[in-house]
């Protein structure tokens, strides 16, 4: 029952949102409090998937568009699992499902540049909600001593982003 509900839930997403489309702040808003909702109806459990190990992320596909529009995915990042600053290139939905992930978000140093500040850190537990425009730069480290899951909606299908690396920032202390 799980996976199918977030299965229709993403089809109905891909209906109103495609791949050349994205939702406005607003429609962001509401498509993230739907989701959320959605989760508090849902046992996790029964999906049966592994939960990582320290230093480790495990990225489970539940939706995968295959035309590359939304997409859900089930992250586990295990204790002391940390991400570099970096945009996805399309908006993201981010739910906590278990563990606490920080997310720092950042901004360019100068228009163009590759080098970011951070501006502001959010906590990411269960039951809580961020919200990402396509534009957005954030970087994330697992809290705690248990692996995290959370699930991560994306405007497009991750295949079909441009590789990590090239979506990265250098973090500098403000000055």
């Amino acid at each position: 029952m799980t996976e199918a509900a977030l299965k229709a839930f993403v089809a109905k997403v891909e209906l109103r949102f495609g791949p050349a489309f994205g939702p406005g702040p607003a429609d962001l808003r509401d498509l993230g409090e739907d989701l959320l909702r959605l989760c508090r109806k849902l046992d996790f459990n029964q999906l049966d998937l592994p939960e990582a190990g320290p230093g480790q992320e495990f990225l489970h596909h539940l939706a995968v568009s295959p035309l590359g529009g939304p997409s859900l995915y089930l992250v586990s990042e295990g204790p002391g699992v940390t991400s570099p600053p970096h945009e996805h290139q399309t908006w993201a939905v981010i739910v906590g499902i278990r563990g606490c992930e920080i997310n720092t978000r950042f901004e360019r140093q100068d228009v163009g540049s590759r080098q970011v500040v951070a501006v502001e850190s959010v906590s990411v537990g269960p039951g809580q909600l961020l919200l990402l425009s396509p534009e957005q730069i954030h970087a994330t480290a697992v809290l705690g001593e248990r692996a995290t899951f959370h699930l991560h909606l994306y405007g497009k299908a991750l295949h079909t982003l441009p590789p990590f690396k090239s979506r990265c920032f250098d973090s500098v202390s403000a000055a």
